[in-house]
């Protein structure tokens, strides 16, 4: 692995990568320079992690990208990918296929769902604040099937998730992610 980081402009153009993600919603990370726009932060299920633009996350969005599932990602020019699922094919290597069930599962929090991403009438609290209650519904389902894994019967009420969703939304606003 030449770098722990991957980015488009280290693409050439007419190349692609495969690569798999652990979350493909991905997190904003927002730009500290004032004329360069936010990227969306992921985590590679190779333990890197790559920093999109924005298009290219939707590209990946539109193309029903899945955790863990190899896809394939091609430079086209400045600002043209092109995102292509390929599941397990003869692109695919094993040590690709090693390293996904190996990876760590994703934090949810601060990620984007597809819903609030295509919805341009929301406003962007509204955006943080769904994103937020999704990743509390992410948290709990992975809590709960790791408890069960481990042998114990923990279950969340209703309850539980908003204030875990509220809480994630909370910390989004003292950290200026609304």
């Amino acid at each position: 692995m030449a770098s722990s980081i991957l980015r488009l402009s280290g693409i050439e153009v007419g190349t692609s990568q495969v690569i798999a993600l652990v979350n493909p919603a991905g997190r904003i990370k927002e730009s500290r320079l004032p004329d360069k726009p936010n990227d969306v932060e992921f985590t590679l299920a190779d333990g890197r992690i790559a920093y999109f633009p924005i298009f290219v996350a939707d590209k990946i969005r539109e193309a029903g990208v899945q955790a863990r599932v190899p896809f394939e990602l091609t430079r086209l020019s400045a600002h043209q990918v092109r995102v292509r699922n390929i599941g397990v094919s003869r692109d695919y290597s094993p040590e690709l296929e090693a390293s996904i069930a190996q990876a760590p599962a994703a934090a949810p929090a601060n990620t984007r769902p597809a819903a609030a991403q295509s919805n341009p009438k929301m406003s962007a609290a509204a955006t943080c604040m769904m994103s937020s209650m999704c990743a509390a519904v992410d948290a709990v389902i992975e809590t709960q099937s790791y408890a069960a894994r481990v042998g114990l019967g923990l279950t969340f009420s209703e309850e539980s998730v908003r204030a875990i969703g509220l809480s994630i939304y909370i910390d989004s606003c003292r950290n200026g992610a609304r």
